[in-house]
């Protein structure tokens, strides 16, 4: 963004964590853990260095515009070895609940959020059903491992939810700003400018990572216009980690960190300037991080024992939970 007024710019703290591709790897992993039906047991299949022990499982039927039905999921872990407490939120489970997302957002009205700024009803109505039950587990995790480091991550509409969640757990004064990370994964626009700007002040320790020409980060649009124009739309916070080099993304490959929102060197100037004409294969860029199909990943290493959904009836409107493999199939 431009910068008219130095003065009112925030801060910029110290304390923050660089980005660490590693790191932003293993949390992908945790993320595409969320679409199993036995979290725990992929887990240990597709990230055996690490003894990531499942604490809940909490899901609950989302609010649906276009699809009538809608899953938002998430949950939690400890590791010992490595102190942290993880949160992780599965991203879309279909390509219905994709246009879902993207139609609710431009036909339903903003909702203002608890650090400032508006969010999305669609994203704002799925964090108000899973965060009571999200914040009351990490509560009580807490009181466990108080001196434990807390991670948030999520892919897709999964990583505008841990981004909601992120703010609001700091906000509320569960945790300290400088105790949690939060690694989201080709992720949409969820709020407006002053969001953004908030969010960026709120959440030091935050990186959205950006595979190539992934359509799903630069929807919704932020205007007809573009990002770059003198409009409260929807907008990105600060801290993007741009991976451009056509879609071949590993721990070894370059990338760029964009400190500002929005950032014409990265993801927002790239489509700004050639837009997708081929649709299909900008959704292909947001399949694939660090050359792991996310969604299908767990299904593809344990074959037909990660079935999609851990129950056989609709999920409620508020929050269920599920501590085990075997109470979820009951």
């Amino acid at each position: 963004m431009n910068i008219d007024e130095p003065h009112q710019c925030p801060t910029v703290h110290h304390d923050e964590e660089p980005y660490d591709a590693e790191k932003a790897y293993t949390y992908m992993l945790l993320s595409a853990a969320a679409y199993a039906q036995d979290v725990q047991e992929c887990l240990t299949s597709v990230y055996p260095v690490e003894n990531i022990e499942v604490q809940q499982v909490i899901a609950v039927r989302c609010d649906s515009f276009y699809a009538g039905y809608d899953e938002c999921i998430a949950y939690t872990a400890v590791s010992s070895c490595q102190k942290t407490i993880y949160i992780s939120f599965r991203g879309s489970f279909s390509s219905e609940q994709v246009v879902d997302q993207a139609l609710s957002s431009r036909t339903l009205k903003s909702n203002a959020f608890k650090i400032g700024g508006k969010v999305l009803n669609y994203f704002n109505d799925a964090h108000d059903s899973l965060y009571p039950c999200v914040r009351s587990q990490f509560q009580s995790l807490r009181m466990q491992y108080p001196d434990y480091k807390v991670v948030v991550t999520g892919y897709s509409i999964g990583g505008a939810l841990a981004s909601l969640t992120a703010a609001a757990l700091i906000h509320d004064r569960d945790i300290d700003h400088d105790k949690l990370v939060l690694y989201t994964f080709g992720m949409p626009r969820v709020g407006d400018k002053r969001f953004a700007l908030n969010f960026g002040r709120v959440v030091r320790n935050s990186w959205n990572i950006v595979n190539y020409r992934d359509i799903v980060p630069h929807t919704p649009f932020c205007h007809l216009f573009g990002c770059n124009t003198p409009y409260n739309g929807l907008f990105h916070s600060r801290g993007e980690i741009y991976y451009s080099n056509n879609g071949d993304m590993s721990v070894n490959t370059s990338y760029t960190v964009c400190h500002e929102n929005e950032d014409r060197k990265c993801s927002s100037g790239a489509i700004s300037d050639k837009p997708c004409k081929d649709l299909s294969t900008c959704i292909e860029f947001h399949l694939k991080y660090f050359n792991v199909d996310v969604g299908a990943h767990c299904k593809n290493t344990l074959g037909a024992r990660a079935l999609p959904r851990p129950w056989n009836h609709k999920l409620p409107r508020q929050c269920k939970t599920f501590m085990n493999r075997k109470s979820m199939t009951a």
